[in-house]
Formats: structure tokens, sequence, C-alpha cells
């Protein structure tokens, strides 16, 4: 599979929160209506191409618990990889990870949040940009994963005070994006 940023998944804008992380998910990326390749018709890159829904897919669950946005993605994929290397230049987006984007209504730039699980299996969160005017505590973002299998677990807690916004932030409208990286062979 390609790294991100030559593959898209499309996905329809969800209008509300699920009522469970436990339940039917949200949103499914599984076939090729929710993915845009980039270099199709590039035989340089055909190795990288994805292969289906065991290559990569993925669900999502949203939930807001005690004012913190809660987010479940479980993730399909045949190689999970995430170098060491990566996570210490902080570019996990080039490996097996997830980002999400969070833009408040009244901002034109958002805050961009990135997710992973090491080799190690250990968790790592990163706060890569946030709109000026707020002051975000990135220690408080909070991760656990979970591999079992081809399938990795990403349970992901955004506190109110991680970004620095009010403790109602999340029961407003908030425009929301989120991206499933995937890296078969480094």
């Amino acid at each position: 599979s390609l790294p991100s940023m030559c593959q898209l998944r499309k996905i329809p804008v969800p209008t509300i929160i699920a009522p469970s992380l436990d339940g039917k998910p949200l949103m499914v990326m599984n076939d090729n209506k929710t993915l845009t390749d980039l270099l199709h018709g590039d035989p340089a890159h055909e190795h990288h191409l994805w292969k289906g829904a065991k290559d990569l897919s993925a669900s999502f669950w949203l939930d807001v618990k005690d004012g913190a946005l809660v987010v479940k993605v479980v993730v399909e994929d045949d190689v999970h990889l995430q170098s060491a290397d990566d996570v210490a230049a902080n570019r996990v987006w080039q490996g097996d990870s997830v980002q999400m984007f969070i833009t408040p209504m009244e901002s034109e730039k958002h805050f961009q949040l990135e997710y992973a699980r090491q080799s190690d299996g250990s968790p790592y969160s990163f706060l890569r940009t946030s709109p000026n005017g707020f002051k975000p505590d990135a220690s408080k973002l909070q991760l656990e994963t979970m591999r079992k299998g081809t399938q990795t677990t990403y349970l992901i807690t955004v506190p109110t005070d991680a970004l620095g916004v009010s403790n109602d932030f999340f029961s407003k409208p908030f425009r929301f994006n989120i991206m499933v990286n995937d890296n078969d062979d480094n």
C-alpha cells in the first residue's frame, strides 16, 4: 500500500455521534468506492497499490464522554509497520497510523493529531498543529492500542484541555476529518 500522501479514502460526512463504541460503526472504509488512488496508471508504483480490504480497511466509532471526544478505529491491515526512526522524527504518518483533524467552526485552521502503535506495542500521540488563540496541552492526549492478528484497534480520547478549548466544545458543531495511513514496505 502507498503512504497516505498517495491514497485518499472518501467517506460520507457523519451527521451524528454514534451512541456507543461497541455497536455498529459510524463509518466503514472497505471497498474501492471509498478510495482515491493518486498514482493510478503509474507502473512504477503498482506494487504499492491497494489490494483490497485485507490490505487496508477501517471502521470508526465516535462518542463524547465526560466532555471528551472518544474515537475508536479498528484497522484491518495485513502488515503493521511503524519505524522507530519515524517516531523519533515525529513522522508517524509515514507508517501505519491514524491522523485526525479537528477544526473549530470559528477557525480556518485545525488541530492535527497523530496516533500510532509503535513497533514495541506502546502508544504514540502527537499534536502537530493547532490554530492560533488556543493553548493546547498535548500531554493530555490519550491512546490505547491493541494488535490481534491483522487487526489494530486505536482507542483515542481527546479531552478538551488537550486542545485548550472550552469544556463544551465537543457538544457543539465542529469539523472533523480522519485518515488511516498504511505502509507495508517502509
